[in-house]
């Protein structure tokens, strides 16, 4: 059911780009696969491979067949999840800044198209943590109390 609200709220975000062609000034790919990566090597570092692919199984697939400990794990490691995608976005924004900082020697020439691709690493990060991680956490903790 979480993926496929997932779906429907990427489906959403599409249709929207798409009619209002601004999706070049959105979408950066770049930064989108670093928040997606640094989000999840980081909770592999706490947690470790294992007990990461484990969550994404409970996560994703199937919670059902879990024990109150797998679950709450789980709900933690999407809660690391998501608080290293907000602070990477952070992070990889402000490197951004720096180096847009770095390479213009006069700040009139730094266009606002230049400034806002620089914030789009924080907008990346808020929203996959709204998303994609904050549903999954709130679902496997509310499933933890349950037991």
């Amino acid at each position: 059911m979480v993926i496929f609200g997932i779906i429907i709220l990427i489906c959403l975000f599409v249709l929207y780009v798409k009619f209002c062609n601004v999706l070049a000034y959105i979408v950066d790919p770049i930064s989108i696969f670093y928040i997606l990566i640094f989000s999840f090597f980081s909770s592999v570092i706490v947690f470790g491979f294992r007990n990461v692919f484990k969550s994404f199984k409970i996560g994703f697939i199937n919670f059902k067949n879990s024990n109150k400990e797998e679950i709450i794990t789980s709900a933690n490691i999407f809660l690391t999840m998501l608080i290293f995608s907000l602070l990477s976005g952070l992070m990889f924004s402000i490197i951004g800044i720096i180096s847009l900082f770095t390479y213009y020697e006069d700040m009139k020439k730094a266009k606002g198209f230049y400034f806002s691709q620089e914030l789009l690493p924080i907008l990346y990060g808020i929203v996959f943590s709204i998303t994609i991680y904050l549903p999954i956490w709130l679902r496997l903790k509310n499933e933890a109390k349950k037991f």
